[in-house]
């Protein structure tokens, strides 16, 4: 009886053990280059954007990521899992998606919403439509 429990036991510790040692890890990332549509007021012009720097919060065991960055996720993104354990994708309900390689920490961001999402408000404002890629660094 007690080698069942010891057994089940081990098991049980074996299925949980990577959400006991995951670890949520804070990443700056800086921008190699980004642009995209920006609209004019009019019509949508091909421009750069300003590059930027972020920070981003990243568990690549539990397959979350969280930033604050007012430029980044309108909503709470959903990861997904990859056939390639390198790759770590997750997308919002809006079309913002990020994808990172956890090898050499090199990531994509893009947001979609603009064109298919929001006409120009009173002002003749609509959301850019835009792609931006870099390299992060584990924050010390």
């Amino acid at each position: 009886m007690i080698t069942k429990i010891f057994k089940f036991f081990i098991v049980f510790l074996m299925l949980i053990s990577s959400s006991l040692f995951a670890k949520e890890q804070s990443y700056i990332c800086i921008d190699i280059d980004n642009g995209g549509f920006y609209y004019n007021g009019s019509e949508y012009q091909l421009t750069l954007f300003e590059l930027d720097k972020f920070i981003i919060k990243i568990d690549f065991d539990n397959k979350s990521i969280q930033s604050d960055h007012p430029n980044l996720f309108l909503a709470e993104p959903i990861c997904l899992d990859s056939m390639n354990l390198a790759y770590l994708t997750c997308a919002s309900r809006y079309g913002e998606t990020f994808m990172i390689n956890r090898m050499n920490l090199e990531f994509t961001y893009s947001s979609i919403f603009g064109h298919v999402g929001d006409g120009p408000n009173s002002e003749g404002y609509a959301d850019p439509i835009g792609i931006r890629f870099g390299v992060c660094r584990q924050e010390n």
